[in-house]
C-alpha cells in the first residue's frame, strides 16, 4: 500500500510543478527548476528504491510475505491507483 501511495503523492507533486518549468524563461527560474529537478530525482530514487525493498521482501520466497505484498499491491492500487493516469500505473519497474 505504502508504494501506490508513494507512487500516487509523487505523480500529484509533479503535476503541481511541472507548470514551473514550463513556464519558465531561460534565466529567470534556472535556481527554481534546479531545486524542481533535484527534489524530482530524489522522489524518484525514494520510489526506485522502495520498489527494490519489496522486490527483496518477495524474493525470500516466503509465501505468507509474498501474499501480503500482492495483497497490499491490489489494496493500495484500489485506494490510490485509480486517481493516477493509466499509463502511469504499469508493472514496469522504470
Amino acid at each position: 500500500m505504502g508504494y501506490e501511495f508513494a507512487k500516487f503523492w509523487f505523480t500529484k507533486w509533479e503535476k503541481g510543478h511541472i507548470n514551473l518549468v514550463l513556464g519558465a524563461t531561460s534565466n529567470s527560474n534556472s535556481l527554481a527548476i534546479t531545486q524542481y529537478k533535484l527534489k524530482r530525482s530524489l522522489f524518484y530514487g525514494f520510489q526506485v528504491g522502495y520498489s527494490f525493498m519489496l522486490m527483496l521482501v518477495f524474493m525470500t520466497y516466503n509465501g505468507w510475505y509474498m501474499i501480503a505484498v500482492v495483497i497490499g499491491a491490489a489494496i493500495g492500487n484500489n485506494i490510490w491507483g485509480s486517481l493516477t493516469e493509466p499509463t502511469e500505473s504499469s508493472m514496469a519497474c522504470h
